[in-house]
């Protein structure tokens, strides 16, 4: 195998020349811990049915923050500890939920504009995907929202 030159290293997936999007990384890392925190925090005062979705968009979350902080880790070599505080929601579980709704909906356009920011083909799958799964998450908090009317 022949070394690999310093442009190569410099242009891989996940690489040096992503160094100028780890702020991105890191907004998205802090708004995915807020929204982890959140997810509990609703959780707590949810019936069973409610409970169940947030338990499943918990875990997907969960998944994201561990892509999120491996590719930060893999560009700059540092771990980065998010610790951004739940977000404020109101007394009731219909307007958290509300809340949840349109904190994935900016986290969704967020990843998105990321994606369309990059070069590197890795980083922009990985946005590309949160905002995919924020897409997602949003559209299931409607249909339970729908579903508790």
């Amino acid at each position: 195998a022949s070394p690999v030159s310093e442009a190569e290293r410099r242009h891989s997936c996940l690489g040096e020349a992503s160094l100028p999007h780890t702020q991105a990384l890191q907004n998205l890392m802090e708004q995915t811990h807020a929204l982890l925190r959140t997810i509990q925090r609703l959780s707590r005062q949810a019936g069973p049915q409610t409970a169940r979705v947030l338990s499943s968009l918990y875990a997907g979350m969960h998944q994201e923050q561990r892509r999120l902080s491996v590719a930060y880790f893999l560009i700059t070599g540092s771990r980065c500890r998010p610790s951004q505080p739940a977000l404020p929601l109101s007394s009731s579980l219909d307007g958290g939920l509300r809340t949840l709704f349109q904190a994935f909906q900016q986290r969704s356009a967020q990843a998105l504009a990321c994606a369309d920011a990059v070069q590197d083909p890795c980083l922009r799958q990985l946005f590309q995907a949160l905002g995919g799964q924020s897409e997602q998450a949003a559209a299931r908090l409607r249909r339970l929202l729908e579903m508790l009317e």
